[in-house]
């Protein structure tokens, strides 16, 4: 008898490595990441996971945009193709806003960390705009330069601690809890 997993889906091989460099053991349990290869792939390899797993499947996905309107409107197309495959308790659509990246400027400690150095308020401000740009622009502009792999493996225990209490990421924390499979005795 198998048990029971969460299945989570993202965008691409980036935010499987922040998700697992993040988040602790006790919030990703029995887990399994697939990466969609960019979003107009997150439904469908949503709704195939529902159909031939059976198990809880969680879409993480960017919402390019700072607009809530279009933010919602994206999450509920997505939920709306899940929905025709499965009851709402069984998956959840988590958009972060404006993109995945805005977790490091949501909890400045963990991203300063990584980076060994203070950034400047005008620098956050702008990572919470364009996270994924401002983070881009500071890995070059480190010395020595990094790419973005190397920042992420720079995400110690420390850092994740503080990222995890960033506004973003504590919500997607609490979603993951939601449909988190209780193991089943053997």
């Amino acid at each position: 008898m198998s048990h029971p997993r969460l299945n989570i889906v993202v965008e691409g091989p980036t935010d499987t490595a922040i998700l697992r460099a993040v988040l602790a053991d006790e919030h990703l349990g029995p887990t399994r990441f697939f990466v969609a290869g960019g979003r107009i792939s997150l439904a469908s390899l949503g709704r195939n996971l529902l159909v031939h797993e059976g198990d809880p499947v969680v879409v993480i996905m960017d919402g390019d945009s700072h607009d809530q309107g279009r933010v919602e409107e994206l999450q509920g197309l997505t939920r709306t193709a899940l929905r025709q495959m499965a009851p709402d308790d069984l998956f959840e659509v988590f958009v972060f806003v404006p993109e995945i990246e805005v977790v490091f400027f949501e909890a400045p400690i963990g991203l300063e960390r990584m980076l060994s150095m203070s950034l400047a308020p005008e620098r956050l401000q702008e990572g919470l705009l364009a996270p994924k740009q401002t983070l881009l622009r500071l890995c070059r502009e480190h010395r020595p330069p990094l790419d973005e792999a190397t920042l992420i493996r720079q995400i110690d225990v420390a850092a994740a601690q503080a990222i995890r209490a960033g506004t973003q990421m504590a919500a997607l924390i609490r979603t993951l809890e939601t449909l988190m499979p209780v193991p089943v005795a053997a």
